[in-house]
C-alpha cells in the first residue's frame, strides 16, 4: 500500500522566506495555499516550515483535498 503521506513529503515543495521588520522569518510553500509559518531564526523557521507542511498534508489527506504536485523548482527564494 502506498503510504501518502511520504510520497508528498517527498517531493521538494518551493518556499519563499521573508524577514519582517520584527527580526522574525516567514516561510510560505507557494505550491499549498495557506501553508506558512514563523520563527525566530532561519534554522527555526525552516523547522516550523516542515512541521507546518506535513501537517498541511495531513489535514488535506484526511479531508479529502487536492494535493498539488510541485511546480518545477527553478530557484527557492528567500528574501531578507
Amino acid at each position: 500500500m502506498i503510504n501518502y503521506l511520504d510520497f508528498y513529503l517527498s517531493l521538494k515543495y518551493p518556499y519563499t522566506i521573508t524577514e519582517d521588520d520584527d527580526g522574525t522569518f516567514l516561510i510560505e510553500y507557494t505550491d499549498l495555499k495557506g501553508c506558512f509559518t514563523c520563527g525566530d531564526s532561519l534554522e527555526d523557521v525552516l523547522q516550523m516550515g516542515a512541521d507546518a507542511k506535513k501537517a498541511w498534508f495531513e489535514i488535506a489527506l484526511e479531508e479529502g483535498i487536492r494535493i498539488p504536485e510541485p511546480k518545477e523548482i527553478e530557484k527557492q527564494h528567500a528574501r531578507y
